[in-house]
């Protein structure tokens, strides 16, 4: 399926021919189109994987480069999303002048080891988990993971008795218990102008939504605790981590909550 030239696959999804359908999938009967496209549990997570940056760098003036988290790595799962119901937006913190969105690639990727059969720090602490699929600064965007791809952003945990963060009811409700199986992740750096990170970011995830002809559900995506339907194969929520597991994620949306729904409103 990786090898698939970039087209629209959502008009194809009964496997039926159309216009857009590239002439060497024409040539193939109805049942062998739709028996293509069912190896894929959701066509958007193959459109999300199909998407070209340089694209997305051309047609914003947003530049895009690749610092992808090694393979094998403990911050790297190595598997596809199942599908795609929620973009979810972070922020980095971290204000150091250098925590850009390379460092911050940089920092996902970083070196470990194995004790004990247990991934832990290059210092030897407990190894802390977490990655994104592509990351903003106020000059560019890093790519860490492919964006079909599964990242660590949000725990998959319950809430803890003691009240640490944990799955909220959208987290059950509408991610199914497994909200990085369903996610694209996005953090934004807060280390030098956040205002322009944040457009930069909000370019990005218009961009996807316009390739993908998603809908996003805006007035579900500010008060997704009390969503409980289901989402059609065209319908997304833009989310903050705060939402999936009441981390303080990302701070500056928490802290003003106009400032957010701005930035979902106008998506």
């Amino acid at each position: 399926m990786k090898n698939l030239k970039i087209f629209d696959v959502r008009y194809m999804a009964d496997g039926s021919e159309n216009e857009k359908m590239p002439y060497y999938l024409k040539q193939q009967s109805i049942s062998q189109r739709s028996m293509l496209v069912k190896q894929v549990d959701d066509l958007n997570v193959l459109q999300l994987g199909l998407l070209n940056l340089q694209v997305f760098s051309n047609q914003t003036g947003i530049g895009v480069v690749d610092k992808l988290i090694p393979d094998r790595h403990p911050n790297n799962p190595n598997r596809e999303l199942k599908n795609l119901k929620a973009i979810v937006v972070h922020y980095t913190a971290n204000p150091h002048p250098s925590a850009d969105a390379i460092n911050n690639a940089k920092y996902f990727g970083r070196s470990y080891s194995v004790r004990d059969s247990k991934y832990v720090e290059s210092n030897g602490a407990n190894f802390r988990f977490g990655s994104a699929q592509i990351i903003f600064d106020c000059n560019r965007g890093c790519r860490a993971l492919p964006l079909d791809s599964i990242a660590w952003g949000s725990g998959d945990t319950p809430i803890q008795p003691d009240g640490k963060p944990g799955q909220r009811p959208l987290a059950i409700n509408i991610l199914n218990g497994m909200s990085n199986s369903h996610s694209l992740h996005i953090e934004i750096c807060n280390n030098n102008n956040w205002l322009q990170a944040t457009k930069n970011a909000h370019v990005f995830i218009q961009w996807v939504v316009n390739s993908l002809h998603l809908n996003v559900l805006k007035n579900e995506s500010l008060n997704p605790q009390v969503f409980k339907d289901s989402l059609s194969p065209n319908e997304i929520l833009v989310l903050r981590h705060h939402d999936v597991t009441g981390k303080i994620c990302p701070k500056p949306f928490i802290d003003d909550p106009l400032a957010w729904q701005n930035f979902v409103m106008s998506i």
